[in-house]
């Protein structure tokens, strides 16, 4: 029963990374093609683009902080490094209708990885319970001990006395 539950736990577990994994992924492809759409636009957009650069170095600092860095990890996306980007995307004045399809599917994408960010952002609680995984580790944990007992006053020396304290095992179960 316990192994049935823990192997609940850890495929949930799984599930959780595998989705954020899945959407760190799309975000980085989305920012690779936002950046070549601005890049594709024309010359104007060089400002948009490296304010694009350095959003995206602001987020990977807060979303990994450096083991130097006593900052914890943040994923808000109110912060105004984006919104910035979409207010610069907005302000490109298109010259022909290439451009207007570029600007279009620019503020798409960064409609696009505003949502996914949220998304991270509200999913950053753990996805093991563990209150859950406490009761069940002092349950199967006290099952354990209720089968074998440790009796270590019946060792007779050559046994692993301490070592059957600490796993729970019972002096007994070494001689067959």
């Amino acid at each position: 029963m316990a192994a049935l539950v823990l192997g609940l736990l850890v495929a949930s577990t799984k599930g959780a990374y595998d989705t954020k994994k899945s959407e760190v992924t799309q975000m980085a492809a989305k920012v690779v093609f936002l950046d070549r759409a601005l890049a594709t636009y024309g010359s104007e957009t060089a400002e948009t683009r490296d304010l694009l650069s350095r959003s995206v170095t602001s987020v990977v600092d807060r979303m990994w902080p450096g083991t130097k860095s006593s900052q914890t990890t943040q994923l808000d996306p109110s912060a105004s490094s984006a919104e910035a980007l979409f207010h610069s995307i907005q302000k490109l004045s298109p010259q022909n209708d290439e451009q207007r399809s570029l600007k279009s599917q620019a503020l798409q994408v960064a409609v696009d990885l505003g949502q996914t960010r949220w998304l991270l952002f509200e999913q950053t609680e753990t996805s093991i319970s563990l209150p859950m995984l406490i009761i069940l580790v002092f349950w199967d944990g006290n099952r354990f001990r209720q089968r074998w007992p440790v009796r270590t006053a019946e060792c007779d020396g050559d046994c692993h006395a301490d070592a059957g304290r600490f796993i729970g095992i019972s002096c007994d179960l070494s001689d067959p």
